[in-house]
């Protein structure tokens, strides 16, 4: 069966589309300059090419800076401190906090999971975030970033 452009079924099932340019479309009016801040740092370290650290590592893809963006939305009311956003090998990236003897690390990974350490008064715990929305943010780890 042909389209109207003349191409076959076939044809399409083959079409490779373009890897999407955006991520996600937050309206300006509506985002607090946290989140804004927050989201040019997240862009600032994603690079723009494989092999960016010289070692093979691909750059982080969509769902991962998608991922990064549910993240920071989620922490916007609350206004923690910026985070330090850096790319980890093998296409994922890291959001990092230290608050004196507390620390924080969450690494997106390039399936979109997302995984994290908290480090408090000596302590570790690490784990994955079974469902990384907005209610497991506020949960597990907005009290470590806003603890006095």
């Amino acid at each position: 069966m042909s389209t109207a452009l003349g191409l076959s079924d076939l044809d399409l099932a083959r079409t490779e589309t373009p890897s999407s340019q955006w991520v996600q479309i937050i309206r300006r009016d509506d985002t607090t300059s946290w989140l804004f801040e927050a989201l040019k740092l997240v862009l600032r370290a994603v690079p723009k090419v494989d092999n960016w650290d010289g070692y093979g590592s691909i750059a982080p893809g969509d769902a991962v800076k998608r991922r990064s963006v549910e993240l920071l939305a989620a922490m916007e009311d609350d206004e923690p401190p910026l985070p330090r956003v850096v790319p980890v090998p093998g296409g994922g990236l890291q959001l990092e906090w230290r608050m004196g003897d507390r620390e924080l690390e969450i690494e997106v990974l390039p399936d979109g999971s997302v995984e994290y350490l908290i480090v408090a008064s000596n302590k570790m715990l690490e784990g994955r975030l079974a469902k990384p929305d907005r209610t497991s943010v506020r949960a597990l780890i907005l009290p470590v970033l806003l603890a006095r």
